[in-house]
């Protein structure tokens, strides 16, 4: 498969001190342009340092996803994915096959991660064998998203504008069905049911999707630019974060109606994370992460460490970490 795995020698990096940052590409989400002066906001509780830095890539930490309740894996451009011990704060193994930088990561198990890549494949690796175990073809560019359905389920959405489903259970794993619908790229992906997930588009749209049915249920229509990022909150609360327009939106799923949008960053808004049921965090590329709470409708925290655009969230909920955040800085952040 022309995969490998190799042992790193990354560092802790004490908080306070910054690093060399990556020089933006106008193409790349959160390069757009950013106001970094004043936001108005005094009255919100700023954050400047997190409890926990990691350092080990090279290049932008461009995704991230908890592989069980000790261990983070993180994608960059480039071209590897980190797996991490949060406990003894260190990199297990660096996983290495993809030939262009990685876009996407998602967890299928407790022992397999997949990712997404600008090569236009899929890697599924066992991360005990820390090898890969199936590269999945299919997708003619580059593969922006990943959503794990079921266990034998993988969703992927690219820049050839479609989704396209995955059989893991089968030999090697094969497609099942390619979902057309978006007029561009999509970026974004959310499971949100049994058999239903959400997919956010250059287009500007959000699009609903049945699999059973391989059909497009409901369009939700509000952002005026490209739709980055995507996440459930409730069975009936979808939360979305959009480029130019610089919003978090959240919307109703039974009536498809935006039940509230959330202005304040300065920059392309290019993820959105679950806290809890009534929190939701944000990233841009304004270098901020916001926590905003949906009762209040406000925003409750800014966290200001990254050096560069923030590009990538997960929640955490390990010990005293809550949230973890990579960034065009290189860095891994682990909030309280």
């Amino acid at each position: 498969m022309g995969c490998s795995s190799s042992k790193s020698d990354p560092q802790v990096v004490p908080v306070g001190v910054a690093t060399a940052a990556a020089t933006p590409a106008s193409e790349e989400p959160g390069s757009g342009s950013a106001d970094f002066g004043s936001d108005g906001e005094g009255e919100v509780p700023k954050e400047s340092e997190p409890f926990l830095s990691l350092s080990g890539h090279e290049k932008w930490v461009s995704c991230l996803c908890m592989v069980d309740g000790t261990t983070l894996a993180s994608g960059s451009f480039d071209n590897t994915v980190m797996i991490w011990d949060l406990t003894a704060k260190l990199c297990k193994a660096t996983l290495k096959g993809h030939t262009n930088s990685i876009k996407a990561l998602c967890r299928i198990d407790a022992s397999t991660v997949a990712s997404g890549a600008r090569d236009s494949t899929i890697r599924i690796w066992d991360l005990p064998a820390q090898n890969c175990r199936s590269e999945l073809r299919g997708h003619k560019g580059d593969v922006n998203a990943l959503c794990r359905v079921d266990a034998a389920t993988l969703v992927s959405g690219s820049s050839d504008d479609s989704i396209k489903v995955w059989d893991l259970s089968a030999q090697g794993s094969v497609e099942s069905a390619s979902l057309t619908g978006h007029e561009s790229s999509v970026l974004a992906l959310c499971k949100l049911g049994d058999s239903s997930i959400a997919s956010g588009s250059l287009d500007a749209s959000i699009k609903i999707w049945d699999l059973s049915s391989k059909t497009c249920t409901a369009t939700l229509t509000g952002h005026t630019s490209s739709v980055w990022a995507l996440c459930r909150v409730t069975p009936t609360l979808l939360a979305s974060g959009s480029g130019g327009d610089k919003t978090v939106k959240v919307w109703d799923l039974p009536s498809r109606a935006c039940k509230a949008t959330f202005q304040g960053h300065r920059g392309d808004v290019v993820a959105v994370c679950k806290i809890n049921s009534s929190t939701i965090a944000s990233a841009s590329g304004d270098r901020d992460v916001r926590l905003w709470d949906l009762t209040s409708q406000s925003c409750t925290a800014t966290f200001t460490f990254h050096k560069d655009s923030v590009m990538s969230l997960c929640r955490v909920g390990n010990g005293t970490a809550k949230l973890a955040s990579g960034g065009q800085d290189n860095q891994i952040c682990l909030w309280s």
